[in-house]
């Protein structure tokens, strides 16, 4: 199976991407850039450079592909950029599932046609909230 994967550099992505591949999946994996991180070399990876917040980057990225995983995320604690989190989180899983919705003819088979509102629902609204103030709870020192 073609799957493109968000967020494959990360720790996350790593191991799966490692899975996918061990499988025998061919894996697209989206990069902000070709030196990324030590991407390995494998016949059946091919990096993908874009953005999540590049609407068009994405629907390049998707093309040939049949699934998409998305696990890129802004998952620090601070920004210098207020918006930050909310740019990346929540746009850019706004994108990505648009895309998605775009690229894979199956999933326009399978679901409705949606409204933003509907979108914004299937978005979780914890995606940009930063870490968990339940942790308190739990003894984590905060």
């Amino acid at each position: 199976m073609n799957i493109f994967v968000t967020g494959g550099t990360g720790y996350v992505g790593e191991q799966l991407a490692a899975a996918l591949l061990k499988r025998g999946d061919r894996v697209y994996l989206l990069c902000r850039s070709e030196k990324s991180r030590q991407i390995p070399e494998d016949q059946n990876l091919q990096v993908r450079v874009g953005d999540i917040l590049d609407p068009s980057s994405l629907a390049i990225g998707m093309k040939e592909c049949e699934a998409v995983i998305h696990l890129a995320a802004y998952a620090k604690n601070w920004s210098p950029k207020a918006s930050m989190f909310h740019d990346v989180n929540v746009t850019g899983t706004r994108n990505v599932f648009e895309r998605a919705l775009e690229q894979l003819c199956w999933a326009r088979r399978i679901l409705p046609p949606l409204t933003n509102k509907q979108i914004d629902r299937l978005i979780s609204s914890l995606s940009m909230s930063g870490r968990s103030l339940s942790l308190k709870r739990w003894g984590e020192n905060w």
